[in-house]
């Protein structure tokens, strides 16, 4: 499974727990250097366990593409304690469920199970961090898999296409211009050997961050958690790759014509920093308000004087999520309303940005925004699986779970100015690329 935290077609904002919902957390690091979170939720009596690798696409080389994606799909094909083809099935005899995902910045795995089985997915986790086996036969089966996945995924999807290319394009000296899942040419040439030396040179507990999040007492976890890890070895891993952008990129621009493809669509963004990345932090907070005021809601501008108003577009979003390893995107995603072209939408999607860049948002505008955000965030947290994919995410790329609770804290201490500021200094033409998408043109 394929994630990228940055979306091209919708605002992904990643926050954490209500005071509501967020229960005593406990964090320790191990003496091999694993990292352990905890996270009370006595909802309901089940828990998530998620084990975080901090190495993901960036982290390949050129022509080696894919390796992470590979690898995870390998974690479940056993080791000399688990057989072949087993990992899932106990999870699922035991009752529980599992999956795991690929980012640019990370690898996650993750089992769910009531609270009792907390220490099944403990040892299945401390197992396969250190006991996995890469047998040539299991290597050649997923990699069959992988460049099949590959083809109904990106291949036969125009727009999977096209964001591909525009990706190459908008991160100009940064690896996320990669793709997630790699270049089908790199995966066709990947080995097992390859990926034996992947999970020798990252799957190690020193790199590594454990999160557990549900219906437990931190003590009893922490016993079952030095019980199945402490005897995991350290090792050296390689420097991680820290993703940045050339401070004036320039402007970039690309017109693709795909086949299948039934609507125009322009894509366009700018480059800007995330959390990690940026000089003040508080820029990272404001681009998220900003992304909201235009693309939050049926009362965003976008919607109102775009698509209703004017009428120029059928469709648009906004995305920009600051919580990842480097620099990253500040998205537009829009297809033209009939009558209109691409050339138009453009036009009039910069005419929003200049009007930001001129007067800044309302004390009245910003207050909605910030309404809406944290509505949504008190929703997406109904379950111990969000709230664990959630710290994750912050916790995988070098950030703190206080930087998850605090997230939507500081976004209500955003102001006008500031909205206006960031849309001045980050949304210019020397950090724009834009891509151009239609259909096949015949003769």
């Amino acid at each position: 499974m394929l994630r990228k935290i940055s979306s091209l077609f919708s605002i992904i904002v990643l926050v954490s727990a209500t005071a509501g919902h967020a229960g005593e957390t406990t964090e320790t690091t191990l003496a091999n250097g694993l990292q352990v979170v905890i996270r009370e939720d006595h909802r309901a009596p089940v828990v998530v366990v998620e084990v975080a690798y901090k190495v993901g696409a960036v982290d390949e080389k050129d022509g080696k593409t894919g390796l992470a994606h590979m690898l995870e799909h390998l974690m479940f094909k056993g080791s000399a304690k688990i057989p072949s083809e087993e990992f899932s099935r106990i999870v699922a005899h035991y009752g529980g469920e599992d999956n795991a995902f690929t980012t640019d910045d990370y690898t996650a795995y993750y089992q769910m199970y009531a609270a009792d089985r907390l220490p099944l997915a403990l040892e299945l986790e401390a197992d396969r961090m250190q006991h996995l086996l890469i047998k040539d036969a299991n290597f050649e089966q997923e990699h069959r898999v992988v460049m099949e996945e590959r083809r109904w995924r990106i291949d036969d999807q125009p727009m999977a296409v096209a964001g591909e290319h525009f990706a190459a394009i908008a991160n100009m000296s940064s690896p996320y211009r990669r793709p997630t899942i790699g270049w089908m040419p790199d995966i066709q040439g990947l080995t097992a050997q390859d990926a034996r030396d992947w999970y020798r040179h990252w799957y190690a507990p020193n790199n590594a961050v454990l999160i557990i999040v549900g219906d437990v007492q931190p003590a009893t976890v922490l016993a079952s958690v030095h019980h199945y890890f402490d005897a995991v070895p350290s090792r050296p891993v390689p420097q991680h790759v820290v993703p940045r952008e050339a401070e004036i990129p320039g402007q970039r621009q690309i017109e693709l014509h795909l086949a299948k493809v039934e609507v125009p669509t322009l894509l366009m963004a700018f480059n800007v920093p995330g959390l990690l990345t940026a000089k003040q932090r508080q820029d990272v907070y404001a681009l998220t308000m900003l992304a909201g005021i235009l693309d939050e809601g049926d009362s965003s501008r976008l919607e109102q004087d775009l698509v209703r108003k004017q009428q120029i577009a059928a469709a648009v979003d906004v995305g920009y999520s600051g919580i990842g390893r480097g620099d990253t995107l500040f998205e537009f995603s829009a297809i033209p309303a009939a009558g209109h072209t691409l050339a138009d939408l453009r036009t009039a999607l910069l005419g929003e940005i200049q009007r930001l860049q001129t007067q800044a948002p309302s004390a009245e505008e910003l207050k909605r925004v910030q309404a809406q955000l944290v509505a949504g965030e008190v929703y997406s947290h109904d379950s111990v699986a969000s709230i664990a994919s959630d710290l994750v995410s912050f916790l995988a790329v070098g950030l703190s779970w206080k930087d998850s609770d605090d997230f939507t804290k500081r976004l209500q201490t955003v102001t006008p100015a500031e909205v206006q500021d960031v849309a001045r200094r980050y949304l210019q033409p020397a950090r724009m690329s834009v891509a151009d998408i239609e259909g096949v043109q015949h003769p």
